[in-house]
């Protein structure tokens, strides 16, 4: 149903897919997972180059796959592939709920998983909630109408990753599928993209009830040189095994004393899609929600890329300085 939501939105042919569209597509079908889409026109021929995407993502996991096309009158086709990966099993969750009514998760893990649970109301505070596999936790305080997302958050031995992510929608109905557009806004300078990046965190906090985040100079260069190794790699990571150790084992190198950090790091193809991304995953959001943190470093570096618009990766370092602000270390002169 997620696929024939997008697809049904998708009025030209060459419309992107927007991270807000595929987000809201899932959420009107009441599908649980973390979905992602891709699509491709051709003359009708099976798209296999779509299900081989699938198939590299899915790295060993089970994946739930969805296929859906559509054929115009010039006779070219436009396959659209919906997949999620399923590394675990929920019961089923309601879409729509009465207010403060509770809704129950029950889950159920693979052996020597463990999960935490994310959830985002309308406006507030993000809650971390426990969760045990196979009993169930009932999520009350849903007082207020809108749509609240919830994230089950997988630790297991491939690492961290998203086991669930849905919204429920407390007496309100889901929105309407936005407009997709043929083309991607120009990339400004990386200076204005980390500018922008800080403006929307800051009135994303405002708007939560919660003081804005000064710039901390200092660590900017690191963070942006994390962006340039994941837009090099390819990868959106917090370490990159053989390249980069990660901005707060730099820091620590670079400046005493010690700051304590809470990291994003993420890629899209605009600082609207970026903050879009993010904001859809509750853990994410609640780390750019942090209450305690007092200054923040964003770098942004764009990938090169000559056969399609490329895609702007960027770090967020929020940080609290618990032992006074860092500053960059002395080294001793050398002896005469």
């Amino acid at each position: 149903m997620a696929a024939h939501h997008l697809l049904a939105a998708l009025k030209k042919r060459t419309a992107h897919i927007t991270v807000q569209a595929g987000s809201l597509a899932a959420a009107k079908a009441g599908y649980p997972g973390q979905t992602r889409y891709a699509k491709l026109m051709n003359r009708g021929d099976f798209p296999q180059a779509l299900i081989k995407t699938v198939l590299l993502d899915a790295n060993g996991d089970k994946v739930d796959v969805a296929l859906v096309s559509k054929r115009y009158s010039d006779g070219g086709v436009l396959w659209l592939i919906a997949w999620s990966h399923r590394i675990m099993d929920m019961d089923p969750i309601p879409r729509q709920v009465s207010l403060d009514k509770p809704v129950a998760l029950r889950i159920d893990l693979n052996g020597g998983d463990r999960a935490s649970l994310y959830v985002s109301p309308p406006g507030g505070t993000v809650r971390e909630l426990s969760i045990v596999p196979n009993a169930h936790r009932w999520v009350n305080a849903l007082n207020t109408p809108g749509a609240y997302r919830f994230e089950v958050v997988v630790s297991r031995e491939k690492g961290t990753q998203i086991g669930a992510l849905f919204s429920v929608f407390v007496d309100a109905p889901p929105p309407d599928m936005p407009e997709l557009t043929t083309s991607h806004p120009r990339l400004p300078a990386l200076k204005e993209i980390e500018d922008e990046l800080h403006l929307e965190l800051n009135d994303l906090r405002k708007r939560r009830g919660l003081a804005p985040l000064k710039r901390f100079r200092l660590f900017e260069p690191l963070a942006r040189q994390h962006s340039k190794m994941m837009a090099y790699t390819g990868l959106v990571a917090h370490k990159i095994p053989g390249v980069g150790a990660g901005v707060p084992s730099m820091a620590s190198e670079l400046a005493h004393p010690r700051a304590e950090f809470f990291e994003n790091v993420a890629a899209s193809f605009s600082v609207r899609e970026i903050m879009d991304l993010t904001i859809d995953s509750p853990g994410h959001l609640s780390t750019l929600l942090c209450e305690e943190c007092t200054h923040v470093s964003i770098g942004a570096a764009v990938e090169s890329k000559k056969t399609r618009h490329p895609r702007v990766f960027v770090t967020w370092e929020m940080m609290r300085f618990p032992q006074g602000q860092p500053r960059v270390i002395q080294r001793l002169a050398p002896k005469r």
